[in-house]
């Protein structure tokens, strides 16, 4: 059991991804009651620069050397870190040139320097060395959990004394950049091969085909995870953008967490296996299954617990998002549950099921953007979001049976009434569970996801023997 390669790499990852949160979640918890609410808010406008440079002309060029048959994985390997760089430079010196758009959007001309600084990260990711992802090839995480897990230690290291010096945003403008400093060091230590580029035509042009359309779902993704939190700094105020980005990152976080790991664990796995094997059908299945129970399983610890955690871990100056952290977990839940078929997508090149069914998204950041501007609140925005996200991930199911073929009709219309129902209990809970009785609420939410467990383990037994089955799946380059 031990030696299964699918137990033991999702324990690795597992640990990298929890870890990660965990560290993440502890920057901001220090940061957060270091500082004021808008400060905080402004530090919120950090992370979203940054998330919008890395998504910008991002080809995926990990996926695509995970999943590549090529001959020469080496060789590849080269042309795209050839490639990252030039896309890291280039972004570099756009990010340090637009700087003053970002001030003026946040309306803080203060912050330009800052915003101007910020033009380093894209240019150290893209000289990283892309070892650690070759080595995912062959089920080998280590070097990737070294990779996440030790800058954000080191970025943690450098806050007591960044606190000494400074008691505003500086202290997460600083950190930002000492863990981004050190990934890079640490991927050329990490790396087997000499770092090295090459210009080859022919591997360019499978970028480009291969990530096109995934740059339009980074795109899409930037307006997912950080656009709400544009909306509510630009028409409301840094003040909101402060507690709604600590409320937002309460629910979006664990979402990663799990996201990242199903991504990393499955896709090297189904890239193995054809699709006329009848293994890659019921995989499809048997992953859709453990995908909702793993977002039905966040829902309900968001629903339930969030309010708790949220004054717990934030404070109680961030109690104004107990109302909405319920609703926003149930979004990030049918997120987790749709990675259950972008993953397959994935692995046979299907780029375009990411871009389609996030374009939900665009129209919901639209009507957000209509509603607050007409003078509704946060409120309208979180629905606008969920319904969205419902429809996401109805065409997810209809795209990948008519593309692939496949035949998902009965797991279909299961996950929607169970979402469904999920969403409507989740709205009501909102006045049950608001955090005043803690320990009642954390009883319940325990035990509603203890019986969760142990009826999907009944129920759903064969979700879990398909995963048993891929020991029998090679996963050498040779």
């Amino acid at each position: 059991m031990v030696s299964h390669p699918i137990f033991r790499s999702s324990m690795i990852l597992a640990f990298s991804n929890v870890g990660i949160a965990v560290l993440s979640f502890l920057r901001n918890i220090l940061v957060a009651r270091l500082v004021s609410v808008e400060d905080f808010g402004v530090a919120s406008t950090f992370a979203i620069v940054t998330s919008l440079v890395a998504m910008a002309n991002n080809f995926a060029v990990d996926k695509l050397l995970i999943q590549t048959s090529s001959d020469n994985v080496v060789a590849t390997q080269r042309s795209l870190q050839f490639f990252e760089f030039s896309r890291g430079l280039l972004n570099g010196l756009l990010t340090f040139f637009i700087a003053g758009l970002f001030a003026d959007y946040f309306e803080n001309q203060e912050l330009l320097w800052a915003y101007q600084l910020l033009a380093l990260v894209p240019v150290l990711r893209g000289l990283a060395h892309l070892d650690f992802v070759r080595f995912q090839r062959q089920m080998k995480f280590m070097s990737l959990v070294k990779l996440e897990l030790i800058p954000h230690l080191i970025s943690l290291s450098l806050f007591p004394v960044l606190a000494m010096i400074y008691d505003d945003y500086l202290v997460f403008l600083y950190m930002l950049l000492g863990a981004e400093i050190s990934r890079l060091l640490l991927s050329h230590f990490l790396a087997e091969n000499r770092y090295g580029w090459k210009i080859n035509l022919s591997d360019f042009k499978t970028i480009f085909h291969f990530g096109w359309p995934l740059i339009l779902n980074n795109v899409l993704f930037f307006a997912v995870s950080q656009g709400e939190k544009s909306l509510v700094g630009f028409a409301i105020g840094l003040e909101e953008l402060g507690w709604f980005s600590a409320t937002f990152s309460l629910a979006f976080l664990p979402a990663m967490v799990l996201i990242r790991t199903i991504q990393s664990l499955f896709l090297p796995i189904f890239s193995r296996i054809s699709l006329e094997d009848e293994n890659f059908r019921n995989g499809v299945s048997s992953l859709m299954v453990i995908t909702t129970i793993l977002g039905f399983l966040l829902s309900l610890g968001t629903v339930i617990i969030g309010p708790i955690a949220l004054k717990l871990i934030y404070g109680v100056k961030y109690s104004a998002g107990t109302e909405l952290i319920g609703l926003l977990g149930i979004i990030q839940s049918l997120r987790v549950a749709r990675s259950g078929l972008i993953v397959p997508a994935i692995s046979k090149k299907v780029t375009s099921l990411p871009v389609l069914a996030n374009s939900f998204r665009i129209a919901s950041f639209g009507a957000g953007a209509a509603a607050l501007l007409s003078g509704y609140d946060i409120y309208a925005v979180i629905l606008c979001s969920l319904f969205a996200e419902f429809g996401a991930m109805i065409f997810s199911f209809y795209f990948l049976e008519k593309k692939l073929g496949l035949q998902l009709h009965a797991i279909r219309n299961l996950i929607f009434l169970i979402f469904a129902g999920v969403t409507v209990a989740g709205y009501f809970a909102r006045d049950i569970f608001t955090g005043t009785n803690p320990l009642t609420d954390l009883s319940v939410g325990i035990g509603a996801g203890l019986l969760t467990c142990l009826v999907s383990w009944f129920l759903f037994s064969d979700a879990f023997r398909w995963i048993m089955n891929t020991k029998s799946i090679s996963f050498s380059d040779s």
